[in-house]
């Protein structure tokens, strides 16, 4: 017989015998398969249990971490905000006592130029009140000469009376030209005082 004879003999045995087998052997058998796939459905809804349960816990673990990080970050936040109000309440204290500081100096310089301006300016009011006296026994045109320069000597004296009474209002950036002007002004005044006094 040939190899394929053989063969087919096989298989028709095999099958023969297979469908010969008694029902309560194929019960059996499907029973056994049944409890087969039933532990292993159960095998993997334990292993899926135990992944959720694992996984539940890996999540509460990170939100823990999550909030012990979120804690700690709000408190370098409230620190570094504490700490940059202190600097910020050190700076402005330093502001304000530097403006206080300067304007103490600012109206102490003011204060000072006032005393030393209005002792000049009575120095140079008393010679233009000497001066008035002395020209009225002055005749002809040295009379009129010396009477408009007392005229033009008191409407001097008001420009400088006006300027340090504005003196007080005055800025530090305003303060050095209003002096200089009202020096300036007296010096003219003094000038235009001795020039007619000469005349007399």
């Amino acid at each position: 017989m040939n190899r394929k004879a053989w063969i087919a003999i096989g298989l028709s045995t095999a099958l023969f015998t297979g469908c010969n087998k008694p029902a309560e052997d194929v019960q059996d058998e499907t029973q056994e398969a049944q409890e087969a796939a039933n532990e292993a459905a159960d095998t993997r809804n334990e292993a899926q249990r135990e992944l959720n349960q694992e996984a539940a816990e890996a999540q509460g673990k990170a939100n823990e971490k999550i909030g012990e990080a979120q804690g700690e970050a709000r408190e370098e936040v409230a620190e570094a905000q504490a700490e940059a109000n202190d600097k910020v309440g050190a700076a402005a204290n330093e502001v304000r006592e530097e403006t206080g500081e300067a304007l103490t100096a600012l109206s102490k310089a003011k204060n000072d130029f006032r005393a030393k301006a209005e002792k000049e300016l009575a120095d140079v009011s008393r010679s233009l009140d000497e001066l008035k006296v002395k020209a009225t026994q002055a005749k002809g045109a040295a009379q009129t000469e010396v009477q408009a320069a007392i005229a033009e000597a008191e409407q001097r004296r008001g420009v400088v009376v006006q300027d340090l009474q504005r003196l007080q209002a005055a800025t530090a950036q305003e303060l050095e030209a209003l002096t200089a002007r009202v020096d300036k002004q007296i010096d003219e005044l003094r000038k235009k005082v001795d020039n007619a006094d000469d005349k007399i």
